[in-house]
């Protein structure tokens, strides 16, 4: 076993000590608002390292509130909803606090023409760390809005040759941001960062890339506390890797036949997670059936397993639409938990000894031509 897996091993094994363990962190915040006007359309929250809690700003008395905010985390995350106008594009700002007795004063911005509905200020032991990723951000303004952009043109063409384009344009993005993070390991406005974007960063790497970066970027102090076990937590629970023996599972089909993945070892075995309500999954199943028929003379096993939730139903549209393959109805994602599903479709093929070796989301591959070459090749 290599030294990086024993290492994930051994962490992992520690979480649920750590969780049981963890420190709560109290931190006083204070909030202070002077203004006539009516602040019921502004939200504040605080994460708790385990859940989201508002902020009740009726409290407000003679315009000051003084609340204690309680986060397993070595930080308190603030969150400011409604700061901005409506047509922002993005209406959410973050803060972050280490110390007690941090006062954020709320201003009603006099200046109508201004996209800011309230003005914020507040001093702390972040401020520094907070600025730097507002200016760093700044730099990252006409990459965001090109993507921006072209994903406002996909959702009206669903051009393949354009999600490219994207997917490209937003790797060059996650890059310059672990660039950021790892340049300011010790910030936690970075490391928070980190954890809030884990998920759309393994869209373009890997598991085993994520979490060497983490801990190569990360302090062994970081790595221990609260933080850095929700992090590893996360990691584990992402999308499975390539060359990884697949999770196996034992079902029923939708016709009450046994299916056992272990049985069909010795075959390739391609794996498809769908429902009939998911456009993008129909849209792709006359490509998967041409794969799969182009290849039928091959020792191939196709499941196509849907989270739908009516059987009847799927019985139906796999007969009308002559879907071949075994199918399954995995209403209550007991298998797609185990294969860490969190959208569809996806589509994965394994080798004879039940190694993954093809996963339409890693690969990158919307039209499944990469999965239509490996299928020839085989």
């Amino acid at each position: 076993m290599k030294t990086g897996t024993l290492k994930y091993c051994i962490v992992l094994f520690l979480i649920g000590h750590y969780y049981a363990n963890a420190q709560v962190k109290n931190i006083n915040v204070n909030f202070a608002y002077r203004g006539t006007k009516s602040i019921k359309h502004l939200n504040i929250f605080y994460d708790t390292g385990e859940s989201i809690k508002k902020i009740d700003l009726n409290k407000l008395k003679n315009g000051k509130l003084s609340v204690t905010c309680s986060s397993k985390f070595h930080y308190l995350k603030i969150i400011i909803l409604g700061q901005y106008k409506e047509d922002r594009f993005d209406n959410v700002e973050n803060y972050y606090i280490t110390k007690n007795n941090t006062t954020f004063n709320i201003i009603y911005n006099p200046d109508t023409k201004s996209n800011s509905i309230f003005l914020i200020n507040t001093i702390n032991d972040t401020t520094t760390d907070l600025n730097n990723f507002i200016a760093f951000n700044k730099t990252l303004k006409t990459d965001i809005s090109h993507v921006q952009n072209m994903l406002v043109q996909y959702r009206q063409t669903e051009s393949d040759s354009l999600m490219g384009q994207i997917s490209t344009y937003s790797m060059k993005i996650e890059d310059k941001e672990l660039s950021f993070i790892k340049d300011n390991s010790n910030s936690v406005v970075a490391q928070d960062l980190f954890l809030s974007k884990l998920r759309i960063y393994h869209y373009n790497r890997s598991k085993s890339e994520l979490l060497n970066y983490f801990t190569s970027t990360f302090s062994d102090n970081i790595q221990k506390t609260y933080y850095g076990i929700v992090v590893l937590n996360k990691i584990k629970k992402l999308d499975l890797d390539l060359h990884t023996i697949a999770p196996k599972f034992t079902v029923k089909d939708i016709y009450g036949n046994n299916v056992d993945l272990e049985s069909f070892k010795n075959n390739y075995i391609v794996i498809n997670f769908w429902a009939t309500w998911c456009k993008p999954c129909v849209k792709e199943l006359p490509v998967l059936q041409s794969i799969m028929k182009d290849n039928s003379n091959k020792p191939v096993k196709y499941i196509a397993i849907s989270s739908d939730n009516n059987l009847e139903q799927l019985t139906k549209f796999i007969a009308k639409n002559n879907l071949t393959g075994i199918n399954i109805i995995d209403s209550d994602s007991t298998i797609g938990a185990l294969w860490a599903i969190d959208s569809i479709p996806k589509t994965f093929v394994l080798d004879k000894k039940g190694r993954i070796i093809y996963s339409s989301a890693i690969s990158q591959d919307p039209d499944l031509k990469i999965l239509a070459d490996l299928m020839n090749s085989l």
